[in-house]
């Protein structure tokens, strides 16, 4: 899948900032006030202080970048989408958030410093092989201060795909296309695979389960890594 061309088709065809990122479908009604409740989820396991300086990767149009600036000193956001990002710039800007166009893969080569926290939130499924997933996190890692933290959330998690195909045929459906590359819902991830990257990255994880009310706890998980 080119989710470069995916992210920025979305942008360039939908005026809804929430269709722009992909936040609609399932019967989930997206709203200014969900985000929030989202942003409060990031900011209570990230344990975002007033002080920190926070990387949001795969930050897409802004909306929850914007809204997680509130609590820290300076956010850097970037998503592989120029388009999104021209969204974020237009839409969900403030003093303290520059905005970055690059691929999460290669985040030191454009985004620099170092940061107390990093929020990569909805997206870690289109890194839709292991290995772009190891990459990302690599990459995270080297922008991490010592002491800092990176939480990756809402991933689906391969112990719940039958939640979201419940159907023998749909979950053959989707593995024939993420084997061709070809799924829009990315990857299911498994958390041994997980515990691979962050035992070859010398980094510590922990697996949680989502608050109830969030909007796709019933299969997805968060990872929190230091």
């Amino acid at each position: 899948m080119n989710w470069q061309k995916y992210w920025n088709n979305l942008a360039l065809n939908n005026s809804d900032p929430f269709r722009q990122v992909a936040r609609t479908g399932q019967k989930v009604e997206f709203t200014d006030e969900l985000i929030q409740r989202i942003t409060n989820h990031i900011i209570q396991n990230l344990e975002i202080k007033p002080s920190d300086k926070v990387l949001d990767v795969c930050c897409g149009n802004g909306m929850l970048s914007q809204v997680l600036a509130a609590h820290c000193k300076h956010l850097t956001g970037c998503d592989i989408s120029e388009e999104l990002i021209k969204m974020a710039q237009a839409h969900f800007s403030t003093e303290n958030i520059t905005y970055l166009s690059g691929d999460a893969r290669q985040l030191s080569t454009f985004v620099k410093g170092s940061f107390d926290k990093i929020n990569l939130y909805f997206s870690f499924q289109y890194f839709d092989t292991y290995q772009k997933g190891f990459e990302v996190i690599r990459e995270m890692k080297s922008l991490i201060k010592t002491d800092g933290k990176i939480f990756i959330g809402d991933v689906p998690d391969y112990d719940f795909l039958k939640v979201f195909y419940p159907s023998y045929p749909a979950r053959s459906k989707y593995h024939i296309k993420q084997r061709l590359g070809k799924s829009e819902m990315g990857k299911f991830w498994k958390e041994a695979e997980m515990a691979r990257i962050c035992e070859r990255l010398d980094l510590s994880y922990q697996r949680m389960d989502q608050p109830e009310d969030l909007p796709y706890a019933a299969y997805r998980v968060d990872y929190l890594l230091s």
